[in-house]
């Protein structure tokens, strides 16, 4: 009840302090009943199959600042990062502003392929029953981000990482053009994950991670990477990770000083459109 962090609202711009318990929390979250009357409650499997294996595994890598090397820990941080991914309200909203897209453009008649229901006779509640059960496929992303090469970057003295409530970022430098290039079996993918104000883990994609072997300094991080080691980071890295959180975040951003909240107020004012949430700045990005 005593530790307490910062919170910006991107679509009101103002911030405030709060608890930590009453952070990103949201009753019911995972339970939901669709159309038919099936009901789906996740809350106390994703505390037993992933919050609570994994709580222990994240607290030691920061006390250590090293990851663990065991395989049965690396299985449980990527169930972890996994269920991070899909168990955000950014999930949900794009799933229904697709549902909303569809309508928009074809009508509320219109039935998928073997569904006897047309997509208007569905509703949010349906939209929430779907994004919970999607959450199954999280063994399947585990299993691809097993196959990243893991990193652990430290931010330098005087750079924090900030969070958001859509906390897996994803980046590649390779354009695919006109096909998205965030696809997390993409080759130069590279996924960030801040687990304390000055760690972040990284997934990145194996043949990226080659690449750093190119230089004296880069082989010196892969050595490091090899042992599980923090690897000390730019702070221009820091403020390209807290940037994809800004852009990915649908609404909050958490850090543990409000000055950290710049970044934020600086792109927002470059760029008011960074102020919506993700999910509506893709449809949009879509529909064009």
């Amino acid at each position: 009840n005593k530790a307490r962090l910062w919170t910006f609202d991107k679509k009101t711009g103002k911030t405030y302090q709060s608890s930590v318990k009453d952070t990103a929390h949201e009753n019911q979250f995972y339970e939901a009943k669709n159309c038919l009357g099936e009901k789906v409650e996740a809350e106390q499997l994703l505390a037993r199959l992933v919050d609570g294996t994994c709580s222990a595994v994240i607290r030691e890598i920061i006390s250590k600042e090293e990851l663990p090397l065991s395989a049965k820990e690396t299985v449980d941080i990527s169930y972890f990062v996994a269920a991070q991914m899909f168990r955000v309200r950014a999930i949900r909203n794009h799933m229904e502003a697709m549902r909303q897209t569809i309508i928009s453009k074809w009508g509320s008649d219109i039935s998928h392929i073997n569904d006897e229901r047309t997509v208007g006779e569905y509703s949010p509640e349906d939209t929430k029953f779907s994004s919970i059960v999607f959450l199954r496929e999280v063994p399947k992303y585990a299993k691809i981000l097993q196959e990243k090469a893991w990193f652990l970057w430290r931010a330098p003295i005087g750079s924090t990482y900030i969070l958001s409530d859509n906390p897996i970022v994803r980046y590649n430098r390779i354009d695919y053009w006109p096909r998205g290039n965030l696809g997390l079996s993409q080759e130069g993918i590279e996924v960030y994950f801040p687990i304390a104000p000055h760690l972040v883990l990284s997934f990145v994609c194996p043949k990226t991670a080659v690449l750093l072997k190119s230089t004296s300094d880069g082989q010196a991080k892969m050595e490091l990477q090899r042992k599980g080691k923090a690897i000390l980071s730019r702070s221009e890295t820091v403020e390209f990770v807290n940037s994809l959180q800004v852009l990915e975040a649908e609404r909050f951003l958490y850090a543990s000083r409000e000055a950290d909240f710049q970044i934020a107020r600086e792109m927002i004012k470059k760029n008011p459109e960074i102020s919506k949430p993700a999910s509506q700045r893709m449809m949009a990005h879509k529909k064009k």
